[in-house]
């Protein structure tokens, strides 16, 4: 089965394109189109559609799933990630509540389908260090715990969702620590923050 760069190609090829001229056409560089033709990345769904309409190919055609069912269940070389905004506390990662599209990154045996999850950014907590900055968008795997120094997806008092960097003391206490100096650390006891995962990714739409 054929992989979704080897796919892109095969149809940029039919039509005689370049990768500068594909690229023109649909607004990014060379280096992106020729990124995606290596299977490096996947593009975003906006993105995804934008190819298959030109290319007058279904999403699903294009990254090599020809059933005519319309849920995908497993994809040659991708896996299938939600996109998530905002998290409601009281319920599942994957409620369709909390989902605002889906998208496809590359199947590379890191990570396994329902066990990561795409967050898009809201707020400005982790621009600096870590440069995380409002509009990204960052891989989570999904898990209950992190080590100290890492950055995790945590339910501050059952109420507010964010990202945080973990530091944890050695008499027990967990401290959650913002990159942006504006906003102050906090220190949590009694199990008063819920950690959802742990970012592993930042993802940048390619220019």
């Amino acid at each position: 089965m054929q992989t979704f760069g080897q796919l892109l190609k095969e149809e940029r090829l039919k039509r005689n394109l370049t990768q500068a001229q594909l690229g023109e056409l649909l607004g990014v560089t060379q280096g992106s189109i020729a990124s995606y033709e290596r299977d490096e990345k996947i593009p975003r769904s906006n993105r995804l559609k934008e190819i298959s309409s030109l290319f007058n190919l279904s999403p699903n055609a294009l990254l090599g799933h020809h059933s005519s069912a319309p849920e995908i269940k497993k994809i040659h070389g991708v896996i299938r990630v939600p996109v998530i905004r905002k998290i409601t506390v009281d319920l599942p990662i994957d409620a369709e509540a909390n989902i605002i599209e889906y998208t496809y990154i590359p199947d590379d045996g890191k990570y396994r389908e329902g066990e990561v999850f795409i967050l898009e950014v809201s707020g400005d907590s982790m621009e600096g260090r870590s440069r995380i900055c409002k509009g990204d968008r960052v891989l989570v795997q999904q898990q209950d715990d992190v080590e100290s120094g890492e950055i995790a997806v945590v339910a501050i008092n059952g109420e507010d969702v964010s990202l945080r960097r973990v530091t944890k003391t050695e008499t027990g206490e967990v401290i959650l620590y913002p990159d942006n100096s504006k906003y102050a650390p906090m220190l949590v006891r009694d199990g008063n923050a819920k950690i959802y995962g742990k970012v592993v990714q930042v993802i940048f739409e390619p220019l």
